[in-house]
């Protein structure tokens, strides 16, 4: 599982998937928490991110 950036001190970025604004990112990854299930999905049956 990955961390999420804390809402309560806000820094926007934008995903590396999908291309939205949030303050709701990976610090790891940088994608958003829309995105992120997809992603933590295919790095766990190995089929890479797309």
């Amino acid at each position: 599982m990955h961390e999420y950036l804390s809402p309560l001190k806000p820094r926007y970025s934008e995903c590396k998937w999908c291309g939205k604004r949030t303050a709701y990112s990976c610090i790891r990854c940088s994608y958003c928490y829309s995105c992120h299930p997809a992603i933590e999905y295919a790095e766990r049956t190995g089929l890479g991110a797309a």
